[in-house]
Formats: C-alpha cells, structure tokens, sequence
C-alpha cells in the first residue's frame, strides 16, 4: 500500500447545538457509528454549544469527557448561525489543521454505510470547495438540495424584503386572532403534495446549497480561513456564501451520491404556540440578514 492509499483524512465535523441535546445526541452517534466504518478518514467532532439555555452544553461535556473523538465548546451567548459555526470552525482551523471540513446542524442523520469514504473519493475527483449531499427532510417530505440553481441578484433581494415585511404583517395578525395553526396546516399538506417526489438524482455544479449541511473542501478553507461570512445573526447564509463563492470562482457542487437525513423543527413542532413566533422571528431576522446582503453587494460593485 502506497503512501496515498493508506493516508487518513483529516476530517473536522462541527455541530452547531442549541438546547435540543436529543437531537445532538443523535447526531454524535450517527457520526461516531461511521467514523468507526471509515478506512479512509480520521474525523474529529466538534460541538459548539452556542449559548444553550437548558445547560445542555455541560451535559454534552460531561457525557462525552473521556471520548477523544468529541470536543465541546461552550458559548456564553448565541452568536447565530454563522458566528456560531465559525467558532467551531476556526477551532478546527487552527487546532486539528484539517483537509475538509464539515458543518452540520444538530438535527442531522448520517445513515448512509460509509459516507466519509464516498465523500474522500468524491472530492478526490471533483476537488469541490463546497459540497451538497442530497438532505431528505422527513418533516416536509422533502428533498432539500440544491436550494437554487442561482443565486439572488440585486433586486431578488429587494422584492424579497418587501414580500417578509407584509408577510412579517400579516402573521402578527394571525397571531392575535389564533388563526394561524389552521392555515399552518393546510400550507404543510399543499406543501408535501406539491415537493414530496422534488428528489433531484443527477449531480451539479455551481448551485446554491441548504446551509444544514456543508462539506468545506481545501479550497474554500484557503480562501475563507475565517469561516462563513460573520456578519449575519441567521438566514440567507446560503445566498451569501454562493455569492462569495462565485466572486472567487470555487466550485460548488450538488452531489445526491451522498445523502442525510434532516428532521428539522423538532424543537418547535411540541410547542404549537412558538410556531407562528419562530415564523414571525424568521421574517424579521431575514429582513435583516437581506439587508447586510446588500451591503455586501454594494462592498463588491
């Protein structure tokens, strides 16, 4: 066996955790069971607890103290997603000197036989600087990956600030009327007819990525050694690192050879009240996050 084959990969796998530590834990475990399977890579986790209310990130600590694998970084305060990401990126970075990096949310699934060594060959062949797997969430019956095929453009943005401030109205208004769990339910059984069988099987290139699960190549940690774009507290990361990506020519990938399971909103769906606030909270916080998108654009014209 030659030196190329018999080298391991160094993979960090950062997980961005808020309060939900079942779901964490079941995150860990799916990593850990392929880590275990994988000939080709050497994977580190990487938890950043970013500011977790319930002290679940002491938890985590305690749980996973004599496990090398897994290393946990506690926050004080939620930095948002980004900010929160790039602690555990830099970390990475600068302690374990990875090949690539992965950023994950909590509410992730790995449960495809030998992902790590499917994703060492792949980027072997593609030498990507972001990749996608196909992401199949159960909740909405739907197959996440590529978000877009392109990215915003300037007035794409606009007209997107306009449509979340009627939609941050008209919310408001369900919310004092309690009308809203009716109509959630109708939008969700549309929703799954309309995108239960969007499952898109042929790879590609250069599209906007769910930001749920992001595999950083070389190239990108190269050209971005601080991580995402910090500015943003949540949402449009996607947008924002496809415009980046392109403004450098990285290559983005889409790739439904590798796949994971995201059962997202299971923090939110036993709490039926904090729907239509977490919706009226994604309104708002996306106004903003558009907002410093146009910045941003602005920086580079």
């Amino acid at each position: 066996m030659n030196d190329e084959q018999s080298y391991r990969w160094k993979v960090c796998y950062v997980i961005l955790h808020y309060n939900t530590i079942d779901k964490t834990i079941q995150c860990i475990s799916s990593v850990l069971k392929q880590k275990i399977q994988s000939i080709k890579t050497d994977v580190k986790i990487i938890i950043v607890d970013n500011g977790s209310l319930n002290n679940s990130g002491k938890i985590l600590q305690k749980k996973y103290k004599t496990n090398k694998a897994v290393h946990i970084i506690i926050e004080k305060e939620n930095h948002g997603f980004a900010r929160g990401n790039n602690i555990g990126y830099q970390y990475a970075m600068y302690q374990e000197k990875p090949d690539i990096i992965i950023l994950s949310n909590n509410d992730i699934e790995l449960r495809q036989e030998n992902f790590f060594d499917l994703m060492i060959d792949l980027y072997n062949k593609e030498k990507f600087a972001v990749c996608g797997p196909d992401i199949y969430s159960p909740y909405k019956q739907v197959h996440q990956n590529p978000l877009r095929e392109h990215g915003f453009q300037k007035e794409d943005i606009e007209k997107l600030i306009q449509r979340y401030k009627r939609k941050t109205k008209i919310f408001q208004l369900l919310k004092w009327t309690r009308s809203y769990f009716l109509l959630h339910k109708m939008k969700m059984f549309v929703h799954r007819l309309k995108n239960e069988k969007m499952e898109i099987k042929k790879e590609q290139n250069n599209v906007v990525l769910h930001g749920a699960f992001l595999i950083l190549g070389q190239e990108y940690i190269k050209a971005f050694p601080e991580g995402l774009y910090p500015r943003t507290f949540m949402y449009l990361e996607e947008e924002i690192l496809y415009y980046l990506c392109q403004k450098k020519g990285l290559k983005m990938i889409y790739c439904p050879a590798l796949n994971v399971l995201h059962d997202e909103g299971s923090a939110t769906r036993a709490l039926k009240q904090s729907r239509i606030n977490k919706a009226i909270f994604e309104f708002e916080t996306t106004i903003q996050s558009a907002e410093i998108f146009l910045k941003l654009m602005e920086e580079h014209s």
